[in-house]
């Protein structure tokens, strides 16, 4: 579908969305068609977002593709017309001559951050906009009910626009472990058009949606960060629970909506929820003696099923982590809103909850409301059928064990920023 006609249709979805909310003018974050607006969203930290991406006209246009770091949009899109200079840089390049939003739109602008991306996430209320059941923007509405509409534009790889079903927009924050790489937001179709934030390499072409700059967010988007319990309905957050590593654990399980919610069940290595847990309908092996090498830990791998459902930095707990959250918690056995489950307090006074989940066996579910079972990304070494995971005892005691990779247990992402 070109361009055009994708505009003209987001148009009229936008349209008729406005339409459908409100008559009224307070329906529409937008006071004039006089574009780029600074839209107030309610968020934490202060952080005011364009109405439109960078390079558009109006916010149902899907604006320019850019390399990230690179100030100027094109199709062209390869590691041979990418600027290498680019592949080397270590910091953030928010406001920076690299940041495209404040070369092209002046000092007041320039692109988010992985940290605002998260909070947009984590603080506003996130609808799927679709036509004949395909993607054709997100919307982002606030606590104080304005709103902004990303398009779904696609990227630019090489000459081809591909995934135009599909949202991604860059960071300004570049991966540290993965250099030549950086931090994008995007949907996930395969999760029900999910939106994370993940990493990338840097020359792909993505849009770009740029938030008003304010160096005095910057303390204000760190501190709203440093949450030692939910601060409201829009899960999931980041706990710190003031574990000595750093480590912060989510508030709830991959799949679920709050903390109660016992969330999906995994396969040690698997990244979608399924119906069946046994051998034969593993991805990673079909016996105890024939499984596939897929890394002693699988923490950010294509195999780890919360960077793959949450994106990166989530990632599944390693047996370390695990051992800091038993050694460093106190933890007490206790029923919150009705569902049996852990609690665990940290020196600092933070708080999570993991409800009894239980596990799956076959096509059944086993021990539900009594014992929780959660994957570690850790492979026991000894014996590669099987891999580690901790168990929420009857006891009221965290305790930890292996078992074969097939049975479908629960994920409880970390992350450490």
């Amino acid at each position: 579908m070109k361009r055009n006609s994708l505009s003209r249709m987001i148009a009229f979805l936008f349209a008729s969305l406005s339409m459908a909310l409100s008559a009224s003018a307070q329906s529409t974050s937008c006071p004039d068609n006089n574009h780029p607006h600074m839209i107030d969203l309610g968020l934490p930290s202060g952080t005011k977002w364009a109405c439109c991406n960078l390079g558009a006209k109006n916010p149902e246009d899907c604006g320019g593709h850019f390399a990230w770091g690179e100030t100027k949009s094109k199709k062209n899109h390869s590691f041979n017309n990418y600027s290498k200079q680019l592949l080397d840089i270590e910091t953030d390049i928010a406001g920076t001559r690299y940041d495209a939003a404040t070369v092209n739109w002046g000092d007041s602008w320039q692109m988010p951050t992985i940290e605002q991306c998260d909070e947009l996430i984590n603080h506003c209320r996130i609808y799927p906009i679709r036509q004949n059941n395909v993607l054709k923007g997100i919307k982002f509405k606030g606590s104080n009910d304005n709103f902004i509409i990303i398009p779904a534009a696609g990227l630019y790889s090489d000459h081809l626009q591909t995934n135009k079903d599909e949202v991604y927009v860059w960071t300004s924050t570049p991966h540290k472990k993965y250099p030549g790489n950086a931090y994008r937001l995007r949907t996930w179709r395969s999760s029900r058009d999910a939106v994370r934030t993940s990493y990338t390499e840097r020359m792909w072409g993505h849009s770009i949606r740029p938030v008003y700059r304010n160096a005095s967010l910057t303390t204000k988007l760190q501190a709203s960060a440093q949450l030692t319990s939910c601060s409201d309905n829009n899960h999931p957050h980041m706990i710190d629970l003031g574990l000595p590593s750093g480590t912060k654990w989510a508030c709830c399980n991959v799949g679920a909506q709050k903390p109660e919610d016992y969330g999906n069940y995994f396969a040690w290595g698997e990244t979608q929820q399924k119906k069946d847990y046994k051998w034969e309908t593993y991805a990673h092996g079909s016996s105890a003696t024939k499984v596939t090498n897929i890394g002693s830990d699988i923490a950010g791998t294509d195999y780890d099923a919360a960077t793959a459902n949450w994106g990166a930095p989530w990632r599944m707990p390693s047996l370390k982590q695990v051992n800091e959250l038993k050694e460093k918690c106190t933890s007490v056995r206790t029923i919150q809103n009705g569902v049996m489950g852990m609690k665990f307090t940290g020196p600092n006074g933070g708080t999570i909850f993991l409800p009894s989940a239980g596990k799956r066996f076959g096509g059944n579910s086993f021990d539900v409301g009594e014992i929780g079972n959660y994957w570690s990304s850790t492979l026991l070494m000894s014996q590669q059928s099987r891999a580690r995971f901790f168990v929420l005892a009857t006891s009221g005691k965290l305790t930890l064990s292996t078992y074969l990779r097939y049975y479908g247990h629960s994920v409880r992402p970390v992350r450490n920023n």
